[in-house]
């Protein structure tokens, strides 16, 4: 049975980025079903096996994210906010 919870995908490559960003999102949303992804494979594989409803991506895997999801069709919106520095 899908989960009636919001998903939120965790994308960084450095661990304790990936951490921050969790221990952000579960502060803010503690309801929501987190994952986490260590590369590019594994975010691919995650979005692959289930809807997710929010991404969060850091900036050194989005365009290669961006791109495999292009090759692959999957057809799907991406919105993208950058923060300016």
């Amino acid at each position: 049975m899908p989960s009636s919870k919001p998903v939120v995908l965790i994308v960084a490559t450095h661990p304790i980025l990936r951490n921050a960003i969790y221990e952000s999102v579960l502060l803010m949303q503690p309801e929501w079903e987190h994952l986490e992804a260590a590369d590019l494979a594994r975010a691919l594989a995650l979005i692959a096996s289930r809807p997710i409803d929010i991404a969060l991506v850091s900036a050194e895997v989005r365009e290669r994210l961006r791109a495999a999801l292009a090759r692959a069709g999957a057809g799907r919106r991406c919105a993208t906010t950058r923060r300016s520095a």
